[in-house]
């Protein structure tokens, strides 16, 4: 399974920013990629804005618990 890279991510998700550190963006490109392969490209593109407002509650998350 290849990996997508920051700038496809960023492409897919229609953001000139990922925020995160390059392992936490590389665990969202792997979870971005298993959501294109069940459920279709246009389903990541129609939910784009949703997924990137969760991956930064997620990190506001781990920033809070540490």
């Amino acid at each position: 399974m290849q990996e997508l890279t920051t700038d496809q991510l960023k492409e897919i998700l229609k953001a000139p920013v990922i925020k995160g550190t390059p392992e936490q963006i590389r665990l969202l490109a792997l979870r971005v990629k298993e959501l294109r392969d069940l459920n279709g490209k246009e389903w990541v593109a129609a939910n784009a804005g949703q997924l990137l407002e969760q991956w930064e509650r997620v990190l506001s998350r781990m920033v809070t618990e540490t």
